[in-house]
C-alpha cells in the first residue's frame, strides 16, 4: 500500500483527510498481522512510500500511533451501534432482544471483529487504554438497559433497586459466550445470533421478573 501521489505543495483538507485515514489503515492492518511490538515505525512509512519525517511530524512515536488506531476503531463501533425502535414502546422482551442484537451484530462485523482482536492482542502492553476503550463501547449500552431495567413495571422491586447489576448480569449471559466465539474467528449467522440471544432473553427474564419473588 502507498500514499496516492498528490500535485507539491501543502495538502488541502480533504487530501491530508485522505493520508491520515490511509495511514491508519496500514498501521492497524500491521498491529493485527503482528502486534505492537512486532511493528517499527520505519516499517510504516517504507510501505507508505512516506518519509519517516512525515510520520513523525505527525505521531510522535509508535504509541501514539497505536492509540490512534484504537480511538478510530472504537469511535466506528459506536456509531455503528443501532438501537431497535422497541427499547421505547414498552416491550420489555423486544428492547433487551434489540438492544443485544444491536450490540452483537456490530461486534459481528468486521470492524467490530477488528477491534476485539486488537483490544485481546494488546491489553498487556496497553492495560489503560484497553479498560478505556471496553467502558467507552459499553457505557451507552448498560445506561440503556439500567434505564430500561430500572423503569420496567414487570421487574420485581429487589431487582429494580439494583438496575446496574442487573445490567450487568444481562449483558455476560447474551454477550459473553458469543464475543468469546468471535474473538476465535468465528462468523456467527443471522439465524445463530437469533436463537442465541432469544434463549438469553428469555432465561433473564424468568430471573427479574415480579412473578418470580424475593431472592432474599
Amino acid at each position: 500500500m502507498t500514499l496516492q501521489r498528490r500535485a507539491v505543495g501543502r495538502p488541502t483538507r480533504e487530501q491530508a483527510a485522505a493520508i491520515e485515514s490511509q495511514l491508519l489503515d496500514y498501521a492497524e492492518h500491521a498491529f493485527l498481522d503482528r502486534g505492537f511490538d512486532q511493528v517499527a515505525m520505519a516499517e510504516i512509512a517504507q510501505g507508505l512510500a512516506m518519509s519517516k519525517r512525515t510520520l513523525y511530524s505527525r505521531y510522535a512515536n509508535k504509541e501514539d500511533l497505536f492509540q490512534s488506531v484504537l480511538r478510530r476503531l472504537v469511535d466506528e463501533f459506536q456509531c455503528a451501534l443501532q438501537y431497535a425502535p422497541a427499547t421505547a414502546q414498552g416491550d420489555l422482551r423486544a428492547a433487551l432482544f434489540g438492544i443485544a442484537q444491536a450490540r452483537l451484530m456490530s461486534l459481528n462485523s468486521d470492524r467490530g471483529r477488528a477491534l476485539q482482536r486488537l483490544l485481546s492482542m494488546h491489553t498487556y502492553r496497553f492495560p489503560q487504554e484497553v479498560l478505556a476503550a471496553h467502558q467507552n463501547t459499553m457505557e451507552p449500552t448498560m445506561n440503556l438497559l439500567t434505564q430500561l431495567i430500572s423503569q420496567s413495571p414487570e421487574v420485581s422491586a429487589h431487582i429494580a433497586k439494583e438496575p446496574g447489576q442487573a445490567a450487568s448480569a444481562f449483558m455476560a449471559l447474551a454477550l459473553g459466550a458469543p464475543a468469546r466465539l468471535l474473538l476465535t474467528g468465528q462468523v456467527l449467522s443471522g439465524e445463530e445470533i437469533q436463537e442465541r440471544l432469544s434463549y438469553s432473553v428469555d432465561l433473564f427474564l424468568r430471573g427479574i421478573c415480579a412473578d418470580v419473588g424475593s431472592i432474599d
